[in-house]
């Protein structure tokens, strides 16, 4: 199978079927592996080859990609056989199996090109596609005076139009007028004018400052700044900062009382406890539920019971309170005569 001749470092992609002696696809099987090899070579590649055995699950149908970039194996102007050389076939080995041929940039077709004549030109003929085509033009849509501009326009001196009798922009009067013209139309008494009249302030002095005469915009910002300075003068003495600053002068007393009356009193209230208080404290006659976790007096109440004042009947085991009458808690053996284990409940 003949993939082509393929363009250098291009990815190539194809399929081919393996099948067993009575013509059925089957998988191949064996850790298949395909090399490739060049001309008539004997070394061959594995190289960029990624071949998938069943692919798409579709029993004896074999995927292959080959990265032709991966290796300065795979080159220009070469023919190549894609074999396995490795690999069996419902046990039977099929090694020595071309799968595909193709080569890279290995075929071509010689074009020649004659001389054709067109109207004023011949193109010559091309002997070799790195040579430069020339054409001798006499006319440009049949004016030869066209050609003859185009000639000396792109001489190969520069193409700085120097040799051209196409007009530049600098005599072109037409299409924007002389400079002596630009400068009539567009700057006049009038407008010098405005420029002599831009002059209209005098440098500021402290908060205030001179202005043009009739400029009574400015004189009425004037004004409205001097009432915002008037105001932001007399807000330290407003009566609205007073009473901020007497709210803060009454919160930091209040942190003050904390941190010297209260808060210490309140920790060494709590430094007052001993251990012989919490040694000699009664402890409340009182017992977990089953299965719930006791606290430790629970747990301290529960063993004592159980362990100093009881009763047992049959298989249950039960603790009475301080009473002695009182039932605190009730168990069960595991056996009346010769029990091995107890649970609760």
């Amino acid at each position: 199978m003949y993939l082509g001749d393929l363009a250098e470092d291009q990815f190539l992609y194809f399929t081919f079927t393996t099948r067993n002696s009575s013509g059925v696809p089957t998988t191949l099987s064996g850790t298949p592996v395909l090399s490739v090899y060049k001309d008539n070579n004997t070394t061959q590649s594995t190289a960029g080859i990624t071949l998938t055995a069943d692919f798409d699950s579709v029993t004896g149908l074999n995927h292959v990609a080959i990265d032709l970039s991966a290796d300065a194996f795979y080159e220009t102007g070469a023919d190549y056989s894609v074999v396995i050389t490795t690999g069996t076939v419902d046990s039977a080995s099929v090694v020595g199996e071309t799968v595909a041929t193709f080569s890279i940039e290995n075929r071509f077709e010689e074009v020649t090109l004659s001389a054709k004549t067109h109207t004023g030109a011949t193109v010559p003929t091309v002997t070799d596609v790195t040579n430069q085509v020339e054409a001798d033009v006499t006319a440009v849509s049949g004016d030869s005076t066209a050609a003859d501009n185009l000639e000396l326009d792109y001489d190969g001196t520069g193409y700085d139009k120097s040799n051209s009798t196409i007009g530049t922009t600098t005599n072109n009067t037409d299409m924007r007028g002389t400079d002596g013209a630009a400068l009539a139309a567009n700057y006049n008494a009038t407008r010098a004018g405005y420029l002599d009249n831009l002059d209209g302030h005098t440098a500021q002095t402290g908060d205030t400052y001179a202005l043009a005469s009739g400029a009574t915009g400015f004189t009425a910002i004037d004004t409205v700044v001097d009432a915002i300075k008037a105001v932001t003068d007399n807000l330290p003495n407003s009566g609205a900062l007073t009473s901020i600053s007497t709210d803060i002068t009454s919160i930091l007393a209040d942190t003050n009382e904390l941190q010297s009356d209260d808060i210490p009193s309140l920790i060494s209230a709590l430094n007052d406890i001993t251990v012989s208080d919490i040694l000699t404290a009664s402890l409340t006659v009182a017992i977990a539920a089953d299965g719930a976790t006791p606290t430790l007096q629970q747990a301290i109440v529960e063993l004592l019971q159980f362990l100093t004042d009881f009763t047992i009947s049959g298989t249950t085991y039960t603790s009475k309170a301080r009473d002695g009458s009182t039932t605190l808690g009730t168990y069960t053996l595991d056996d009346a005569t010769t029990p091995t284990g107890i649970t609760r409940g």
